[in-house]
């Protein structure tokens, strides 16, 4: 509720009704009368009645601009409620397709190649950059899908402006938790190296390119964060 714009409308429709009144005392007023001669004119409650009905009327008439413009305000903020709830509701879905991708690495891919931590593995292989093709090619086609959906993830959450500071900061958290418990380990190893097979150069490329959007995002995140402790530091 607008405070500020209610109290500017009481103080105008109480500076109205003063106005009103001073100027209905004043015709009232004996030296008012005489000059006026309202005995052989008009009776005194005509004239009263003709001064007070514009009152009421302007009154009624700036109620009912008041009233419609709460109502305009109100079903803005239903719209832009509903907006967030459906912003949030997918973007959360989106989340939990991502933490389910993720753990699929292990129960399927380790499953299919016979490997206690499939992806410890083939992060092996690209550091050793020994191997001219990838052991695991399906796996690799898998986490660029992966790395994929963090990417869209990312964008989302930056451009979006219809989740609250602290939605945002929420949904950001969750994502960047995610890469580094997943891959932001094997990001140090191998960022830091130079590799000579081409399966592993492109695989260190799309690594990077991933890792650089989350850096975005991890930068946004804390310019959210400064903006909430400023805002509860009033």
């Amino acid at each position: 509720m607008n405070y500020k714009a209610i109290f500017k409308w009481v103080i105008g429709i109480i500076g109205i009704i003063l106005f009103f009144v001073s100027l209905i005392y004043l015709l009232t007023r004996p030296f008012i009368l005489a000059i006026a001669d309202f005995e052989n004119s008009i009776p005194i409650a005509e004239v009263l009645n003709g001064i007070t009905a514009p009152i009421i009327g302007v009154i009624g008439a700036l109620l009912v601009y008041y009233s419609f413009l709460e109502q305009v305000k109100a079903n803005r903020e239903l719209l832009r409620s509903i907006k967030e709830e459906r912003e949030l509701s997918l973007l959360y879905k989106f989340y939990e397709e991502l933490k389910e991708d993720l753990i699929r690495i292990q129960s399927i891919y380790a499953v299919k190649y016979g490997e206690k931590n499939v992806l410890d593995s083939l992060m092996n292989y690209v550091i050793d950059d020994k191997s001219a093709g990838s052991p695991y090619p399906e796996l690799g086609h898998y986490l660029k899908y992966i790395f994929n959906q963090f990417i869209f993830m990312s964008k989302r959450l930056k451009r979006s402006n219809s989740l609250s500071v602290s939605e945002s900061v929420y949904l950001m958290d969750k994502v960047i938790y995610l890469f580094q418990l997943y891959f932001e380990e094997y990001h140090r190893k191998i960022t830091s190296k130079l590799f000579e097979n081409n399966w592993i150069v492109e695989f260190k490329k799309s690594f990077e390119e991933l890792h650089f959007e989350l850096s975005q995002l991890s930068h946004r995140r804390e310019v959210l964060k400064q903006e909430l402790r400023d805002n509860s530091s009033y």
